[in-house]
C-alpha cells in the first residue's frame, strides 16, 4: 500500500492513509493538570523524518487511549486536517491531524524501516531568556539534572485545589545551568 507523507497531507486529503510512529504522547487535563482528559496530543513521524502534530479529542478519548502507544509504528486513515494550533505547538507545521469517531488505527504489521526515534527542535539555553513569554511553541532543551528539590504544594487561586510543584536545576554543555518548575503530577 501507498502511504502519504505528512509532508504533503492537506485539508482536502481526507481519504490518505499514513504509516507513521507515535514518537510522543501525553495527556492534556487543563492547567492545573488535575481534572478529565481534555485531549491527548501527540507527535507523529513518518519514515520519510516529517513530524505532525495530532491530537485525539475529549469525545473519542475512551476510543483511542489504550490503543495508540508511544514509540509504536501504526496505520491511521479517515482522519481530520486542520490548521495547526497557534500556541503551544509541539512541532512546526502548517496543518495538525485530528482523530475523530471514524478514524481507523491499526498496528502497522512489517512496518517499513526509516522511523526516528525521537523528534525535538532542541533550543540552547542562552536562547530561552528571549523567548520568555512567548507561547507559540513548546521548548525541547538537554541538560543534566543536577538538583531536585522536595514536592511543594502551590494554591494557583483560590477557585481552584492546590496542585503540586517540584524545583529542578539543569546544566548544558556548556556549564550553563537554568532552574525549571515541574508542575502537577
Amino acid at each position: 500500500m501507498l502511504f502519504a507523507t505528512l509532508a504533503g497531507l492537506e485539508p482536502r486529503d481526507r481519504f490518505a492513509t499514513i504509516c507513521v510512529k507515535v514518537v510522543r504522547k501525553w495527556e492534556y487535563r487543563g492547567p492545573a493538570d488535575d481534572g478529565a482528559i481534555l485531549h491527548i496530543d501527540l507527535v507523529l513521524a513518518d519514515q520519510e523524518r516529517n513530524a505532525m502534530y495530532a491530537e485525539i479529542p475529549h469525545d473519542v478519548v475512551d476510543d483511542f487511549n489504550a490503543q495508540v502507544e508511544e514509540g509504536e509504528i501504526y496505520v491511521i486513515s479517515r482522519f481530520r486536517i486542520t490548521n495547526a494550533k497557534n500556541f503551544f505547538r509541539a512541532v512546526e507545521g502548517r496543518y495538525m491531524i485530528e482523530f475523530t469517531y471514524h478514524t481507523r488505527v491499526a498496528v502497522a504489521r512489517d512496518p517499513p524501516r526509516g522511523f526516528p526515534k525521537y523528534v525535538y527542535s532542541l533550543t540552547p539555553f542562552h536562547q530561552l531568556p528571549d523567548l520568555v513569554g512567548n507561547c507559540r511553541k513548546f521548548l525541547d532543551v538537554l541538560g543534566l539534572v543536577t538538583e531536585v528539590s522536595e514536592i511543594q504544594p502551590v494554591e494557583v487561586s483560590p477557585n481552584q485545589n492546590p496542585t503540586i510543584t517540584r524545583k529542578l536545576t539543569l546544566r548544558d554543555a556548556r556549564d550553563v545551568e537554568m532552574s525549571m518548575t515541574l508542575w502537577g503530577q
